[in-house]
């Protein structure tokens, strides 16, 4: 079970996704790499606004590719970052 705060960055992720950059997500587990739904360019922006949502630094050079495949993924990776558990 996702505690609260892994939950609420879900939605978030999800939220930005759809509100600007225009991305439909058909589930919190879909490979939106593999599906070709985020290219290159998505990535980096979508990182830039979760970085300005809440404050943490995301470099591209730092994070496994996995880490950026799902809603889910980004969300655990968040999660992590930001130290809770």
């Amino acid at each position: 079970m996702l505690n609260p705060r892994a939950a609420a960055l879900e939605e978030s992720i999800s939220l930005i996704l759809r509100e600007s950059l225009s991305v439909e997500v058909p589930s919190l587990d879909a490979d939106l790499i593999a599906l070709g739904t985020l290219d290159s360019l998505m990535l980096v922006d979508l990182l830039v606004r979760i970085e300005e949502m809440t404050g943490v630094m995301l470099s591209i050079e730092s994070i496994d590719l996995a880490d950026l495949r799902s809603v889910r993924s980004i969300g655990s990776l968040l999660h992590r970052r930001m130290g809770t558990s």
